[in-house]
């Protein structure tokens, strides 16, 4: 089984390999097994677009280092997590304190009576990123929903 680190460049999720590499966290990861909710690479340069339309990183480069480690250690579970047994409505502990991974199950209404399949989401509260898993097959795909930037209504 690789590493954490190898896994996400073989997904090629390289915008959030760099946020591994700048929050040092790299040689953590090889280390230990640890699970990792990863958003797609369009996923983050959508929120990195936004970050600059609100001139964040202008204001406070420096602060700006410090919440791009944050979010990155609010993707991150110690341990490995087995899709298979996660709870809708889970809470799971992440890398970054201040913050929980919640677990939602779902069956879209679309997807209800042409393919039985359960999709798992999960959402960072007050982080416009997120991924969608499909069960079925383990393929990740990053999402930010128009509609809303609160995840607590996720």
């Amino acid at each position: 089984m690789e590493n954490v680190v190898d896994t996400v460049k073989s997904l090629e999720r390289t915008k959030f390999f760099q946020w591994i590499e700048n929050a040092g966290l790299a040689d953590q990861l090889k280390t230990a097994n640890y699970t990792v909710f990863t958003p797609s690479n369009e996923a983050i340069i959508d929120f990195e677009d936004e970050t600059e339309d609100n001139e964040i990183s202008a204001i406070n480069p420096a602060k700006r280092l410090t919440d791009t480690a944050s979010i990155t250690k609010s993707h991150i579970v110690e341990g490995f997590e087995n899709i298979d047994v996660l709870e809708n409505e889970q809470l799971l502990k992440t890398l970054d304190d201040a913050a929980q991974i919640r677990i939602n199950k779902y069956v879209p209404a679309h997807e209800k009576e042409i393919l039985p399949q359960r999709k798992l989401t999960y959402s960072v509260p007050s982080i416009p990123l997120a991924a969608e898993f499909r069960l079925e097959d383990w393929r990740i795909s990053g999402m930010i929903p128009d509609s809303f930037r609160d995840w607590s209504c996720v």
